[in-house]
């Protein structure tokens, strides 16, 4: 903070609150990406070793499945302009720059500010939706094809 800045003490606890929310917010988003990555790592594992087996086309089908619905939590901007994917991944790039605007201010958070943490928080609890779903719905009914054929199980750290 710029000590030629006078600023009022609630106006810099605002701001110590709002980077409170965006850094938790933050860490929420980043841990739900690696651990859909670490789950798509996996799946290209088994992709790998199952791919010559034509006995396999059903389990196979059923990872290249959950393997789309995992993308789509993680997919980012490929092309210009930008179409405005919301995934897991582009959420905790637009909460960091958000924590840089809030931070960069010796003042109070804006209205903009807190509307877009708003709307950031909505969309990120939207994805953090899917990606619960899929752990606690398509996973293991996959899991469940994984051992119909004795693989291993494909597990998710925390």
């Amino acid at each position: 903070m710029d000590p030629r800045v006078k600023i009022a003490s609630a106006a810099l606890s605002q701001q110590l609150e709002l980077e409170l929310k965006i850094i938790e917010a933050m860490m929420q988003s980043f841990s739900a990406v690696q651990q859909i990555n670490d789950l798509r790592a996996q799946l290209k594992d088994i992709q790998g070793k199952l791919n010559s087996d034509p006995g396999a086309k059903q389990l196979l089908d059923a990872v290249d499945s959950l393997d789309k619905k995992a993308a789509d939590l993680v997919a980012v901007e490929q092309g210009w302009p930008p179409v405005g994917i919301a995934s897991t991944a582009t959420l905790n790039g637009a909460l960091g720059s958000l924590l840089l605007l809030v931070d960069g201010a010796d003042a109070a958070p804006t209205a903009q500010a807190a509307s877009a943490f708003g709307t950031y928080q909505s969309l990120l609890a939207e994805q953090l939706a899917k990606w619960n779903a899929l752990k606690e719905k398509d996973l293991p009914t996959l899991n469940a094809l994984l051992a119909q054929r004795q693989l291993p199980a494909i597990r998710i750290s925390n």
